[in-house]
């Protein structure tokens, strides 16, 4: 009998599974484990300037629209003024004129953009300083009477101040002298006053002397002309100064142009804080009201 042998392999050959892996296979390489997000310094300091940018721009686009509705309102506000003086100009309602000027806030100060120029020529410069020594000014308290003198009594005090100090004598009395000139300080008032109250009805004028119009029953007695002042200062190696024009407008009606009174006075104070070493200045104009 012959004895068959089987090729197959046997069960517990075939089953078997090589764990080894063939020789030629390269390992996986291990997944490090991602690190968790932290905030850096510099990413801190990154979000904090956007944000501050942010709140930047949020806060000047605030700034502007407010100032735009402030104007806006001015100007309605104005508008409505010039139409409640002009129909009681007509009526020659002086009472109801002043009241409706003690009532507009705005007059109680204005602040003046424009600044005084200086001269261009020699015979120009000639011009201011004789207007200048031609009325009487206060100065650091002391009153000087109108005389040719008085840039020289200014030059001198500039030379004192201005010691230990990166500025000149003369550049400062030059700068002074062209601030405390009243013509100047008139002539910006009155533009600016005249925007505001001038109309059909209504002007503004300075007359050269107030004299003729003093005790009359129209106005009463004119606001009294007090001289110019000026301090000069130093303060923390700075010069400083403060000056103050007090100036009188008339107002009249143009259907009364023929009289010499005004119909009423109205006294401008213009006050100018300066920084003569840094240049700068800060210029304002308050109106006084007479009583109604």
């Amino acid at each position: 009998m012959t004895t068959m042998t089987s090729t197959m392999p046997s069960t517990r050959n075939a089953l078997r599974v090589d764990t080894r892996g063939p020789t030629s296979r390269k390992p996986l390489p291990k997944v490090q484990p991602t690190p968790p997000i932290r905030n850096s310094s510099g990413g801190r300091k990154s979000i904090d300037r956007t944000s501050q940018h942010a709140n930047k721009v949020t806060s000047q686009t605030q700034m502007s629209s407010s100032a735009q509705t402030k104007q806006e309102e001015m100007d309605s506000t104005l508008a409505q003024l010039k139409a409640t003086l002009s129909r009681f100009t007509r009526s020659n309602n002086r009472k109801l004129v002043l009241q409706t000027l003690h009532n507009y806030r705005y007059l109680k100060c204005i602040p003046l953009e424009s600044l005084p120029v200086a001269p261009s020529s020699q015979a120009a410069w000639q011009e201011l300083e004789t207007q200048v020594c031609a009325r009487p000014l206060i100065l650091n308290q002391l009153q000087l009477a109108p005389t040719n003198e008085l840039t020289t009594t200014l030059y001198s005090l500039c030379e004192k101040l201005c010691t230990d100090l990166p500025i000149t004598a003369a550049s400062v009395c030059s700068s002074i002298i062209v601030k405390i000139n009243q013509d100047s300080a008139a002539t910006d008032v009155y533009f600016q006053l005249n925007a505001i109250l001038g109309s059909q009805e209504l002007i503004l004028q300075q007359p050269p002397s107030l004299a003729h119009t003093n005790n009359t029953k129209v106005t009463g007695n004119a606001p009294k002309q007090t001289p110019t002042q000026l301090d000069l200062y130093k303060a923390d190696g700075v010069l400083h100064g403060r000056l103050t024009h007090r100036l009188a407008v008339g107002v009249f009606r143009k259907s009364d142009l023929s009289n010499s009174k005004p119909w009423f006075w109205l006294t401008a104070t213009v006050m100018e804080r300066f920084n003569v070493s840094t240049g700068t200045s800060c210029r304002q104009v308050f109106v006084h009201v007479p009583a109604f």
